[in-house]
């Protein structure tokens, strides 16, 4: 009494079928483990499609599954199933996410907060992160702020790492509410921080698609290896001398010079 009617056009004789929205899993309720088998099929787990039912996900039914429909899915296992216009807006307004910059020893580990700025109460995010160099994404986690309203799934993929953020009660996002751990022991001086395909769901199921990516440079040093080179020899020296005599290099590398941390040379 509750389902959704479907048609299947591409047979020689259509096929009928009915599905409860949201049933992903198909098991006749919808519930909180739909919401997460769709999370983790959208976070990378592609097998996990061929048994899932796609149309009990694609709630606002633009033939794919994203953000929104996780969003929206929430809200139906809290308040059942209601009819929502839902929008994907042509690009992200006023909405920002930012990623700060970071300088530190190869031997410490970099704490990258993203920010996500904007008048839109944003309840879900969905994005993938990579890192250029040999710096390597130790871990993504929630900040404080939202650990205990919003889930973080996690997938390594080919090359990135794709990021799926939601809350069951649908609970609005912080501006601060997320937290990059960098690992730089095997980097060598610059790399670069991008956060890419993002997405942004509110709770009014409205979808914000960013057209281009976010990017935020990450700054690793040896200290004294000023020329960047990977190694401490007479050539920093040489450098670092010429720097204090106003004649500083453009690879020069101000934070491994400051051996004393006052912050001059």
């Amino acid at each position: 009494p509750n389902g959704v009617l479907y048609t299947d056009q591409h047979k020689c004789f259509p096929t009928m079928y009915f599905y409860l929205p949201a049933d992903a899993d198909k098991n006749n309720i919808a519930d909180v483990a739909d919401l997460g088998e769709v999370v983790t099929a959208l976070a990378g787990e592609s097998y996990r499609w061929n048994y899932l039912e796609k149309h009990a996900a694609d709630l606002n039914r633009d033939s794919e599954i994203s953000i929104i429909d996780i969003a929206a899915m929430a809200d139906v296992v809290r308040n059942g199933y209601v009819a929502r216009e839902m929008n994907v807006l042509p690009d992200n307004g006023d909405l920002q996410l930012e990623v700060g910059a970071e300088t530190t020893t190869l031997e410490q580990k970099i704490h990258l907060p993203l920010h996500l700025k904007g008048v839109h109460a944003v309840t879900a995010i969905q994005f993938d992160l990579s890192i250029s160099g040999k710096a390597t994404i130790e871990s993504v986690e929630l900040a404080d702020a939202v650990a205990n309203t919003h889930i973080c799934e996690t997938k390594e993929l080919d090359g990135f790492t794709r990021v799926v953020i939601y809350s069951a009660d649908n609970d609005v996002i912080n501006e601060d509410f997320i937290m990059l751990t960098i690992n730089g022991n095997k980097a060598v001086n610059k790399s670069t921080v991008a956060v890419s395909n993002i997405m942004a769901a509110t709770v009014d199921f409205n979808e914000y698609r960013f057209a281009l990516p976010v990017q935020a440079l990450v700054e690793f040093y040896k200290e004294g290896d000023v020329n960047g080179d990977d190694k401490v020899s007479i050539a920093d020296i040489v450098l670092t001398v010429n720097a204090l005599m106003g004649n500083i290099h453009q690879n020069f590398v101000f934070c491994a010079a400051d051996l004393n941390l006052d912050g001059k040379i």
